[in-house]
């Protein structure tokens, strides 16, 4: 402190009036700083919180979606199932209806075997060639 007392009047003012405008200065810069600091984290905040609903909404909607594939899919494989049902149950009735045409043309042909003499005659010569 002495080395002030030595200064003159006129450099003592000076460095005083140096000392009351900085001081304010460094206070204002400090405050503007973190205020400035402090406003700047709270809109990244509200960003990533924005950004946070956006992605929430995105993945919902892509749910949603994949749910309604999942019922199209569903309502395809029933009709697929249901047709291919139907083709053999019509696959089904039509062997069943061609084995009893094919039996029912076998039954005639043995009653007209019966029937006809040609036949039943060639069946007595040939039992009686191979009897003796």
């Amino acid at each position: 402190m002495e080395g002030l007392k030595n200064l003159s009047l006129g450099k003592r003012l000076i460095i005083a009036f140096l000392f009351v405008g900085i001081i304010p200065f460094a206070v204002n810069s400090y405050i503007a700083a973190t205020s400035a600091q402090e406003a700047l984290e709270k809109q990244i905040f509200g960003q990533l919180e924005a950004i946070r609903a956006i992605k929430k909404n995105q993945i919902k909607a892509f749910f949603s979606e994949r749910q309604g594939d999942m019922g199209v899919l569903v309502d395809t494989v029933a009709a697929l199932k249901a047709e291919g049902f139907a083709k053999l149950e019509g696959t089904q009735h039509l062997q069943k209806l061609q084995l009893e045409n094919y039996f029912d043309e076998r039954l005639k042909l043995m009653s007209d075997v019966q029937e006809n003499l040609r036949y039943t005659g060639g069946i007595k010569a040939f039992t009686t060639a191979f009897a003796s």
